[in-house]
């Protein structure tokens, strides 16, 4: 099918492929780049940005309980650590207050992730109601013991539940970058599988067009070569170039045949008109020589590539006509030719001062004009 498709056609395809390949394989990669940077991007804004936070309330509740009991060893710094703890609280606020505006942009995870977060909620009330505020009083009123009282009853119990709904909730923000990331890995398979698939059916249809092209051309060039080669080689125009494809070479291959056919009839013409009883010379519009053949030659006593180009007064001399070219610039014979149209006998001094006498006529031609003569004693 692809040696019937034109070279250029051929050409065009093969560049459109390419070009609609690079195309699909640019739009393709802009795409996988937005999307990967926008799939990065929200595991960055709803995954990693609330699990900072998470982790920033767990560092300042550890910091709370650790401030606790660095002020039952050094009850000489209790204010400061009593500041700590309120500092922390005020951390744990903040930090929870961003964490649950990240979530209400999210109206699915909200959903799902409210059993934890009403979880984590309680376990944070019942340890600061329950344990740090308590236990900030005391360290107001400097009453160690019920400090420690407050950590061993009720700090050290309700830290556990509090860590273990954290760590939920932490784990819960951590699987969900991990899907994110998992989508955005399995978009990226995707679409690197995509620009692959282009660009392997770029090259091969590229690959063939382009193999089919260069085949076809070296094939019908090497044809051609080879025609020309064996004609040059024993004159021989009976050989023919095969046609292998119906595209411009194809085309030019075939007008080649042609034209060896129509050498080798003009071949066949020129032995008829070399082999005619009478002389016949055919003369173009400014008079000139263009062909003759042996009987006129033989005539006239002259050889045939020398008149070939001379004026037609120079090979003819003493002819009756010869007086009206020195008067026109064409033959007046040839133009008068369309109303005589017979034989009408003339003379022609031969180079040797010989006169001959010829039965003439003159025929005129499309773009040239044919005289037509024989011996008067034939």
């Amino acid at each position: 099918m692809l040696k019937n498709l034109k070279i250029s056609t051929r050409l065009t395809i093969m560049l459109a492929f390419f070009l609609l390949g690079l195309l699909i394989v640019g739009v393709m990669g802009l795409y996988s780049s937005g999307k990967l940077n926008k799939s990065m991007r929200s595991i960055y804004d709803e995954r990693m940005i609330p699990t900072l936070h998470l982790y920033a309330i767990h560092t300042a509740n550890l910091n709370n309980s650790l401030a606790i009991s660095r002020a039952l060893v050094e009850p000489e710094n209790i204010a400061q650590y009593i500041q700590e703890i309120e500092s922390n609280k005020s951390l744990i606020d903040n930090e929870w207050k961003k964490y649950m505006m990240i979530l209400e942009r999210d109206a699915k995870d909200k959903k799902e992730d409210e059993m934890f977060i009403e979880l984590f909620v309680e376990a944070r009330r019942r340890y600061f109601e329950e344990g740090i505020k308590p236990a900030v009083a005391a360290m107001r009123a400097n009453n160690l013991p019920e400090v420690q009282r407050i950590q061993k009853e009720h700090i050290f119990p309700l830290a556990f539940p509090l860590h273990e709904s954290l760590n939920i909730l932490i784990n819960m923000e951590t699987h969900e970058a991990v899907l994110a990331h998992e989508d955005g890995e399995s978009l990226f398979r995707n679409i690197r599988l995509i620009s692959f698939t282009t660009i392997i059916l770029s090259v091969a249809l590229g690959g063939a067009l382009g193999f089919s092209v260069i085949r076809g051309v070296n094939r019908s060039v090497n044809e051609l070569h080879n025609v020309m080669a064996q004609m040059t080689a024993d004159g021989n125009i009976s050989a023919r170039a095969k046609v292998y494809s119906k595209d411009e070479i194809g085309l030019v291959t075939g007008e080649f045949n042609v034209l060896l056919d129509n050498i080798n009839n003009l071949s066949e013409l020129k032995r008829v008109f070399d082999n005619l009883d009478e002389g016949m010379v055919f003369i173009d519009p400014l008079r000139r020589v263009i062909a003759i053949n042996k009987a006129a030659c033989h005539l006239l006593g002259r050889d045939g590539d020398a008149v070939l180009n001379k004026l037609c007064p120079d090979i003819f001399r003493g002819m009756d006509c010869a007086k009206d070219c020195k008067k026109h610039d064409h033959c007046t014979r040839i133009s008068d030719a369309e109303h005589e149209g017979r034989f009408q006998d003339t003379s022609v001094q031969r180079p040797d001062e010989v006169v001959i006498g010829l039965h003439m006529m003159a025929i005129g031609l499309p773009s040239k004009g044919s005289l037509i003569f024989r011996g008067i004693n034939w």
